[in-house]
């Protein structure tokens, strides 16, 4: 039984909440009554969640799509771990992509830089970035992981 189907049991909108909340503790104490729905679920600053996955599309309907402009846009992607940057009146909170928290490793590093980068009016801010580097000996980017 796959974990869709155990939400589901659950709960029909725990599915939802979660990806949006990672949090099964929220979801129990949201969702006890099977008979209320959620009418809408609300990202909130300092609690991680999961990004909505591009869709997959037909290549021919791309194809077909890029021949009616003169223009298409590339873009490059890279291939590092990919994190969010919550900030709510200059306190900063960083989390994976899996809802781990990673304050303490970065709020030394990247807290002073994006306080200094941000206008002073931004009270609220959240963001996801991708976390690679640029290898120097070889002049290409890695996971920052790999320790270059």
């Amino acid at each position: 039984m796959g974990q869709g189907r155990i939400f589901y049991a659950y709960h029909p909108d725990a599915r939802e909440l979660y990806d949006v909340s990672n949090n099964l503790q929220k979801i129990c104490d949201m969702l006890k009554d099977p008979t209320v729905r959620l009418h809408e679920v609300e990202v909130s600053l300092f609690s991680p969640f999961r990004p909505m996955l591009a869709e997959r599309c037909n290549v021919k309907v791309v194809e077909n799509s890029m021949k009616k402009s003169n223009y298409y846009f590339v873009e490059t992607k890279h291939d590092g771990e990919r994190f969010q940057i919550h900030m709510k009146d200059g306190d900063f909170k960083y989390f994976s992509r899996n809802a781990l928290e990673y304050t303490a490793s970065f709020s030394i590093t990247m807290t002073p830089h994006l306080k200094f980068l941000l206008k002073q009016k931004c009270e609220e801010l959240y963001s996801e970035w991708i976390n690679d580097g640029l290898e120097s000996k070889f002049e290409m980017f890695q996971i920052q992981r790999n320790k270059f």
